[in-house]
C-alpha cells in the first residue's frame, strides 16, 4: 500500500528540495531538471532514415557499435518479411562487426538460430545456439 504512495511522496520531497534551494545555489546549476520535448527534431534527424536507405547505406558505417545495430535492425526487419537468407547475412554482418555487448550477442545469437530454424537449415541452427552457449557472460 505504501509503495503505490512512494512515487507521489518523492515528487513532494524533491519539488520541496528544489523549492527551499537558494536561488543563488539555482542560479549556479547545481541541479536543474527539465523535460526535453523534441519528437522527431533536432535529436531525431537520421532516425526517419528508411530501411531502404540503411540498407544502401550499412557497408559505409565505420563504427562497430552502429553497424551491429543497423545489422541487428535490418535482421529483424527482414524476418518480418519473411526473407531469411537477408537476415541471416544481417545478422552474420552484424554479429562480425563486434560492436555490440556479450549479452546482446549472445541474443542476436540466439535470434539467427531461429531464423535458420524457419530456413529449414538445423545444422547452422545448432552451431549458433552452441556459439550463444560458448559465449561467457
Amino acid at each position: 500500500m505504501w509503495t503505490s504512495a512512494l512515487p507521489g511522496v518523492a515528487v513532494l520531497l524533491l519539488a520541496s528540495l528544489v523549492g527551499s534551494a537558494p536561488a543563488a545555489a539555482q542560479e549556479q546549476g547545481q541541479y536543474r531538471s527539465r523535460i526535453l520535448l523534441d519528437p522527431l527534431g533536432e535529436m531525431g534527424k537520421g532516425s526517419d532514415m528508411s530501411v531502404s536507405e540503411l540498407e544502401a547505406t550499412i557497408d559505409s558505417i565505420k563504427e562497430p557499435y552502429a553497424k551491429s545495430s543497423a545489422g541487428r535492425f535490418l535482421a529483424r526487419h527482414a524476418v518480418q518479411r519473411e526473407d531469411y537468407p537477408a537476415a541471416i547475412n544481417y545478422y552474420r554482418q552484424a554479429l562480425a562487426t563486434k560492436g555490440l555487448s556479450d549479452i546482446a550477442n549472445r541474443e542476436m545469437l540466439r535470434e539467427l538460430a531461429q531464423v535458420y530454424l524457419l530456413n529449414e537449415d538445423y545444422q547452422q541452427a545448432a552451431d549458433a545456439l552452441q556459439r550463444a552457449l560458448d559465449i561467457r557472460l
